[in-house]
């Protein structure tokens, strides 16, 4: 896959526009209002777009990529502990590792990724979106980068090697077994059950 369809399937069509339906939600305070899935697809788009620009995995990638969109900048010491204390615990167990304030309203944003008075990270999110789009022009878009591209498809193609190595695992996985039936969602209200045959 060319590095300009995958920016136009993945990131332009599902990662920035599910981005955009998050912030039609509206501004916190108040429950859902899908503040830690918004968190988590932005860091998960770091991780990813920083696997394609810098060819690193995990807390590497992501690093990468932050410190791209960041207009302050971060420091490497900052964004890794970013990832293993906010990454790690909020797609992992849906609670980070240290408090945080997590917030979808500009009045935070002065306050958007610094340590609270009373110790929390404040996250604010339509301003961590504006830079994570930022970082996807600044990357992908514009003249920076553009000597970089030959080798930002080859982390890409790298990258999807590994992944049709993983797909050729699961298919080599035995099928279920004959006594299980899987029975349609739409026929069990809403449930999928597994039976046995008698």
């Amino acid at each position: 896959m060319s590095l300009d369809d995958f920016l136009a399937k993945y990131v332009d069509s599902y990662l920035l526009r599910d981005l955009e339906r998050f912030s039609d939600l509206g501004d916190s305070p108040g429950p859902g209002l899908c503040l830690f899935p918004q968190l988590q697809t932005i860091i998960t788009g770091c991780e990813m777009l920083g696997r394609i620009g810098s060819g690193c995995r995990d807390a590497d990638a992501f690093n990468w990529f932050l410190q791209k969109m960041r207009p302050r900048g971060i420091s490497d010491e900052d964004g890794r502990e970013f990832y293993g204390k906010v990454r790690n615990g909020v797609m992992h167990t849906w609670l980070a590792n240290v408090p945080l304030d997590v917030h979808r309203d500009r009045a935070y944003a002065p306050a958007h990724l610094t340590v609270s008075a009373n110790g929390h990270i404040v996250i604010e999110l339509h301003t961590f979106h504006q830079e994570f789009k930022a970082g996807v022009t600044r990357v992908f878009r514009s003249e920076e980068f553009k000597d970089q591209w030959d080798r930002f498809q080859k982390h890409l193609d790298d990258w999807m090697v590994d992944r049709t190595k993983a797909t050729t695992l699961f298919e080599m996985l035995p099928p279920a077994p004959s006594e299980v039936q899987i029975i349609p969602c739409s026929t069990t209200a809403g449930r999928a059950i597994l039976l046995r045959e008698p």
